[in-house]
């Protein structure tokens, strides 16, 4: 990918169909389209006639549909199907590595997830010229995240970087990818972090725990019938105190939470409710606009918390 700055489009729905506006709440794409995927790196697939293509940022079909299944664009690379095979295509349509694979995913940080041909099956990851770069000893395996990829081992979970060199093996019965430096892992019924060593930073003593984002990482306390959430730094120490019925990462300074009486509402690394909890449903911001639900409608706000566009009442 080049350093041109793309513009955003952001995902809307009316009356069954899909469109785009863009962040200053116009229609770019009307709603047209009964199935529209997400708008990246200046392409969004959408199916017509029954087969997927791909629009551009004006709403323009660029890439002819001929495809049976087709994924978002990461790092100038969609995954693609005809028939039984997948295969990678770059942004101007052109087949980049051959259908090949039984199943497909994204790159990221240079490697491909790809699920090989043939008996037994096997995941392996590819560069983007469709190099084999090494095969997953387990098909539960990730994308690959600062430099490594969590895989299943049986009974624990090890974490290998790009050349397949197994880096570091934990004992625990469920691992995410690392985030800022230290990866979420599950141990008996307590989710705690482990750092790039593979040591416990934060010991396990949290019900969930999410990934870090801007230093901090939401985790939940408490009896499963009652749990609260709240945001710890990097030392384990609570720092926004367990107070809402769920809570998501931080983004644009800004964490979606919930609050139990009055809704989704976003807060600020204080914990103060920088936009206040008013929504039935609120997703993290991406770049300057998030995606909420009030009353059973669609809209987007900025990060002062002004509605820039809604759907129509019904």
């Amino acid at each position: 990918m080049s350093d041109t700055v793309l513009p955003r489009r952001y995902w809307i729905e009316q009356n069954g169909l899909s469109g785009f506006i863009n962040q200053a709440g116009a229609a770019v794409v009307p709603p047209q389209y009964a199935v529209l995927g997400p708008f990246c790196e200046g392409r969004a697939a959408v199916k017509v006639n029954g087969k997927y293509g791909y629009l551009d940022a004006e709403g323009a079909l660029v890439i002819e549909p001929e495809y049976d299944r087709a994924r978002e664009f990461v790092e100038g690379l969609a995954a693609v199907q005809v028939g039984k095979r997948w295969g990678f295509i770059d942004l101007q349509g052109q087949m980049a590595i051959p259908l090949q694979y039984r199943r497909a995913w994204q790159f990221a940080e240079g490697l491909g997830l790809v699920e090989l041909a043939g008996k037994p099956q096997r995941a392996a990851y590819i560069d983007a010229s469709g190099q084999l770069a090494l095969v997953s000893p387990s098909s539960r395996c990730g994308l690959f995240s600062e430099g490594l990829t969590h895989v299943s081992l049986r009974n624990h979970w090890g974490y290998f970087d790009k050349l397949g060199r197994l880096a570091l093996e934990v004992e625990v019965t469920a691992a995410d990818p690392f985030s800022e430096g230290l990866a979420g892992v599950l141990k008996g019924r307590k989710s705690g972090y482990i750092d790039r060593k593979g040591q416990f930073a934060i010991a396990p003593r949290f019900a969930d725990a999410g990934r870090f984002s801007h230093g901090l990482a939401p985790v939940a306390l408490g009896p499963n019938t009652n749990l609260r959430y709240g945001y710890i730094d990097k030392t384990g120490e609570l720092v926004i105190p367990p107070r809402f019925s769920l809570a998501m990462p931080f983004s644009e300074g800004l964490a979606a939470a919930l609050d139990a009486v009055y809704g989704w509402g976003y807060i600020n690394a204080t914990g103060e409710w920088g936009i206040t909890p008013q929504y039935g449903l609120a997703l993290p911001f991406e770049g300057p606009l998030a995606q909420i639900e009030t009353r059973g409608r669609l809209g987007y706000i900025n990060t002062s918390g002004a509605t820039v566009w809604m759907a129509p009442a019904r």
